[in-house]
């Protein structure tokens, strides 16, 4: 169980760190 928390933990630091280089990646572009 605590293997399965701790990838949904993975997977939402995955998922911010994505919308983190989107969100820089519009800034630097314009």
């Amino acid at each position: 169980m605590w293997l399965y928390v701790a990838f949904e933990d993975f997977d939402y630091k995955l998922l911010i760190y994505v919308k983190f280089t989107v969100v820089f990646g519009a800034v630097f572009r314009f």
